[in-house]
């Protein structure tokens, strides 16, 4: 029979959801890069990407905008786990309603 708080391995919750945020963030990196390698390789290999091309789109405003984008949706979608507001354990709060709103939003459509 339990107690009704939630399991911890690590000696507390908060703790236990830290370390498998960044074991996530460890996975995603990993299989990024793996996916990056092998896509550069490939294309290198077919003559479609040399360094200069590289560098070039780099420093291009619209490849900065979209990766730009990219990264704040994967960051807000890392956060979750962290600011969860139906988990009265979760570590972290929205600092303002606004924040809070906009999360209630995003995860329920």
């Amino acid at each position: 029979m339990t107690d009704g708080r939630e399991p911890s391995f690590l000696g507390s919750p908060d703790l236990d959801r830290t370390v498998g945020l960044v074991l996530e963030l460890a996975a995603q990196l990993h299989t990024e890069r793996h996916r990056r390698i092998v896509l550069e390789a490939t294309l290198r290999e077919r003559g479609l990407l040399g360094d200069d091309e590289m560098a070039r789109a780099a420093a291009d405003p619209q490849v900065i905008a979209a990766v730009a984008e990219a990264l704040d949706r994967a960051q807000r979608r890392l956060f979750d786990v962290i600011t969860e507001l139906d988990d009265v354990a979760g570590p972290l709060r929205p600092a303002d309603e606004s924040t809070a709103e906009r999360v209630h939003e995003e995860r329920t459509g």
